[in-house]
């Protein structure tokens, strides 16, 4: 039996060495993870909050959506709208309608 495959909401498969963003609480608190692998399990590490580190499926449970983060991003660096894209491991943008429109 292999390892169970998580997705992030763009649905782009979760792998070790990714930056995940994820909030929980209200007003949200915002935290950036780091992913690793520990005996073919993916970890989230959040050393600023509690727990200081739950497995993926846990987390995914718990707080709901996920995003990765583009490789290279700075932790806290996030865009809003940026989609990970790794069939040619460029950044595309994807940007909602709303995002466009003029604010008055």
């Amino acid at each position: 039996m292999g390892r169970r495959i998580y997705k992030d909401e763009d649905g782009t498969p979760v792998k070790a060495g990714d930056v995940i963003r994820f909030s929980f609480g209200i007003p949200p608190i915002i935290v950036d993870a780091l992913v690793e692998d520990r005996d073919g399990k993916l970890w989230a590490l959040t050393p600023d909050v509690n727990p200081k580190e739950s497995t993926i499926g846990q987390l995914i449970s718990n707080c709901g959506l996920i995003n990765i983060m583009p490789e290279g991003t700075e932790p806290g660096t996030y865009k809003r709208g940026t989609k990970v894209d790794r069939s040619n491991e460029i950044e595309t943008r994807a940007f909602r309608a709303s995002d466009n429109e003029a604010r008055e």
